[in-house]
This record gives structure tokens, sequence and C-alpha cells, in this order.
């Protein structure tokens, strides 16, 4: 089979991955399992797809994505970077981004900081 229906193919399972991802914890288990799988199948049936480490967080981390919104989102965006990826016939690499730090938090952080050293410096 040519790369690039293997990495259509890989497209179409991750979708239905993303699709049947797990809302309630009661189900996070099975989930799991059967995504792991479902992933090794596919790198064992493709032998030229070596699934980006994103892949593998989004599989681990059903039970992250029931807690946090914020997390379910930005994981989800990046599975769609991936099969999009995969759709154009590109193996991307790992980025080791799983979690991007939203822009308010950082403004947050600084406003904290810069409010502890202007304390410190009238104390």
């Amino acid at each position: 089979m040519e790369l690039g229906e293997s990495l259509r193919l890989a497209a179409d399972e991750l979708r239905k991955l993303k699709m049947s991802c797990p809302t309630s914890s009661a189900d996070v288990a099975t989930w799991s399992r059967r995504a792991s799988e479902t992933i090794v199948r596919l790198e064992n049936a493709h032998s030229r797809i070596r699934m980006p480490e994103q892949v593998w967080h989004y599989v681990h981390d059903a039970d992250l994505r029931i807690k946090d919104s914020e997390y379910r989102k930005t994981q989800d965006e990046v599975l769609e970077g991936i099969i999009a990826s995969f759709e154009r016939g590109i193996v991307p690499e790992s980025t080791g981004v799983t979690y991007r730090v939203r822009l308010q938090s950082i403004v947050v952080a600084a406003l904290t900081v810069t409010a502890i050293c202007i304390w410190f410096l009238l104390r």
C-alpha cells in the first residue's frame, strides 16, 4: 500500500477515535484500551507511519479532557492538525507540545510577580 493511502486510512481512524472519545469517567478505561489497540494496529499495518507523540498523549489523557474543557480543546486541535497532515500525505514530527499556555495565564503570572516585587521594594 502506498504511503499516501496509508496516511489517509490512519487519518480516518484517528478521526473516529476523536469522535468516540468518552465524555464520562466510566467510559475512559475501555476507550483508552481500544484506542491504544487501534494505534498499535495502525503502526503495525503501516510500518512507514510512526504516530507522533501527541497521538499517544491524546489516547492516555482522556480522563484529563473530561475534567478540563480547555485541555480538551487544545488536544482536539493538536489531533486535528495531525489528521490534516495525514490527509495531505505528510507524517508530522512530534513537537512535544500537548498543551498550550493561554496568553491570559501568562499575563496573570507576570502581574503577580510584578506586584510581589513592588511589595518587597516598598516594605
